[in-house]
């Protein structure tokens, strides 16, 4: 689950290689390869998230990144994330 502390415009950022997606609430937000993002008016509250890497074979990497209502860009926090 992904805690979202305000409710506001929110800007997610995946970065994959080879490939990644994000989905919140079941919904596919981000589905690509390389940088890319997105953004999204959230309700403070809890939302499900579920981040999906496929790796084509070697080196693999995957951050997932936001931005909170008048913040800056930074890996989602912990405290910000549950089973």
């Amino acid at each position: 689950h992904l805690d979202a502390p305000e409710t506001g415009l929110y800007t997610f950022f995946l970065d994959a290689v080879d490939k990644g997606s994000l989905l919140l609430d079941g919904h596919v937000v981000l589905d690509r390869t390389a940088l890319t993002e997105k953004q999204l008016t959230l309700t403070a509250g809890t939302q499900d998230i579920e981040v999906r890497m496929k790796n084509a074979g070697g080196y693999a990497e995957l951050y997932l990144r936001w931005q909170l209502p008048g913040g800056t860009r930074e890996i989602i926090p912990s405290k910000n994330l549950s089973p």
